[in-house]
């Protein structure tokens, strides 16, 4: 796409997620949306650099709640299977409290950061696309590593 275009939206008063339903897709996406989850650890790091650097305004609700949800899959990475609808509950949670976090930050800072423009860079010059959710646990790994912080760790998961 030549260019990105942001609109506001309402938060939903409600999420309906058929998990015998999701868990029929291929898991490539289930993965993705996990990797876009536990990309949240080097937005929140980001978001904290730039509270440092450019007295950004800093929710530390909304930086718990993306921590917890990155957590929550990293966690549990191991139990997140194809086939198996137990996997869809253990990711589906954590996708949700990442809204949440939104929500109360009121942007998507909390969820999203240089992981993210390094995927929207991808977006922009990649022959072939991506899923959103791989470009951005690719750039977690990379962001990781710029932040000092363990991107083995981060690696290790994200191949699970």
């Amino acid at each position: 796409p030549a260019g990105r275009l942001s609109i506001d939206a309402a938060v939903p008063s409600a999420v309906i997620a058929d998990t015998a339903i999701i868990v029929q897709a291929p898991f490539r996406l289930l993965a993705s949306g996990c990797a876009d989850v536990i990309s949240n650890v080097t937005a929140i790091l980001d978001w904290r650099l730039a509270v440092r650097l450019r007295h950004e305004e800093y929710s530390s609700t909304a930086a718990t709640l993306a921590e917890y949800a990155a957590h929550e899959i990293i966690d549990r990475a191991g139990l997140i299977k194809p086939n198996l609808e137990e996997s869809v509950w253990i990711a589906i949670r954590p996708m949700i409290v990442a809204g949440i976090a939104m929500s109360v930050a009121g942007s998507s800072r909390p969820c999203s950061g240089s992981e993210h423009l390094f995927s929207h860079a991808l977006d922009r010059t990649a022959k072939h696309a991506g899923l959103h959710g791989e470009q951005c646990g690719m750039g977690a790994i990379m962001m990781m590593y710029l932040h000092g912080g363990d991107w083995q760790g981060l690696q290790r998961t994200l191949r699970t």
